[in-house]
């Protein structure tokens, strides 16, 4: 295997506009239809060329690919024990390489990665732990449903393992004089099992990350989810916009009647103000009447007269009588409403010689 670097031609500083010109420069001049005369070559270097920009060109990658370099391109750990302790070597499987075509073929794509998940769900498995273990999803093969894949994705994006990798031990607590010294040796092979099981879960999710990238059925997958919330959040906002519009007319609808209210209220008001008015008007007629001369003149004359009921009276308690009887308020009332109706007739008698001389007024033609 090359390097990445090596492969596009760029130096280990190479900036992400460096690598775009790169990779379009040598696709360009590799590609299969460019070379007519040697197009197996030029296919097998074409598609070198775009595995390695897959690699440099995602940040994620780049950084694990800069780190674990000489594990990648020697495809076994720089400590070559360790892939033997821990049971399972996946550095040659962070290659593109390591596979030919995207079908189930025994080279293919997903015979080679569904066989590297048996092994290590098979470890898994093995484990001597007290937890009752459920087997992982399988890969699954090219035909597999997407409800197969994201179940499967979904395990191995949360792997963490449960072996004790009692193999990273640095003592034998075994070999402790004494119970504070045996202590202490369990404390550092503690520390070093959880360093080795963080070093594998790494690794774990380094691998699925560069399988998901590169698995045609989870990028298709990822489409479709894709696809799916976006009609999601459309649907959910054209809702939003509909609540949002019926709440508006609602609320115009409250401002309205609220409104109309409000009118309704204003007039009734006012006419009870020229009831009132009237009422007035006609109590000050009353009292203009009892005020004039007449009513003084037979008042001195000690002759108390009702000159509503047509009625006179001896003394002033056969008056004060009379006027809380049931007859004179029925007449003063009667006044009333007549008094009104005066009123109403000369306001329509105005408006009629208003209309007429208006009509007079208007030009003949």
């Amino acid at each position: 295997m090359k390097c990445h670097y090596e492969v596009l031609q760029v130096d280990f500083k190479a900036t992400s506009d460096d690598l775009k010109l790169a990779y379009r420069k040598l696709a360009l001049k590799y590609h299969p239809d460019k070379n007519p005369d040697n197009e197996e070559e030029a296919k097998q270097k074409f598609q070198e060329i775009q595995s390695s920009y897959a690699v440099l060109s995602d940040p994620q990658e780049r950084a694990w690919y800069d780190t674990h370099r000489d594990e990648i391109l020697r495809g076994v750990d720089s400590n070559s024990s360790e892939s033997e302790k821990v049971g399972v070597n996946l550095w040659p499987f962070f290659n593109s390489s390591c596979y030919n075509g995207f079908n189930d073929d025994p080279k293919g794509f997903f015979t080679i990665y569904r066989n590297v998940f048996e092994e290590i769900d098979s470890l898994e498995r093995t484990a001597k732990v007290g937890r009752t273990y459920n087997a992982a999803p399988d890969f699954g093969n090219s035909n597999s449903t997407f409800d197969h894949i994201k179940k499967f994705y979904n395990y191995w994006m949360n792997f963490s393992s449960r072996r004790q990798f009692g193999f990273a031990d640095l003592y034998d607590a075994k070999d402790a004089p004494n119970r504070t010294y045996r202590r202490l040796m369990e404390k550092e092979n503690k520390k070093e099992r959880d360093q080795m099981r963080k070093k594998f879960n790494d690794q774990i999710k380094a691998l699925i990350i560069f399988v998901s990238k590169r698995d045609i059925r989870y990028i298709e997958f990822k489409e479709e989810e894709e696809k799916r919330l976006k009609k999601q959040q459309e649907t959910e906002r054209k809702n939003k916009q509909k609540k949002q519009r019926e709440y508006e007319e609602t609320l115009r609808q409250v401002q309205l009647e609220q409104q109309l209210k409000m009118e309704e209220e204003l007039k009734l008001q006012l006419k009870q103000q020229q009831e009132m008015h009237k009422e007035l008007n006609i109590q000050h007629q009353i009292e203009d009447y009892y005020d004039d001369d007449e009513y003084e003149n037979n008042t001195n004359s000690q002759a108390l007269y009702c000159e509503i009921c047509k009625k006179k009276f001896k003394s002033e308690k056969q008056f004060a009588n009379h006027e809380q009887s049931k007859n004179h308020k029925k007449q003063v009332e009667l006044l009333k409403q007549s008094v009104m109706l005066d009123d109403e007739i000369e306001i329509l008698e105005n408006e009629q010689q208003q209309n007429q001389q208006n009509q007079q007024n208007q030009p003949t033609s």
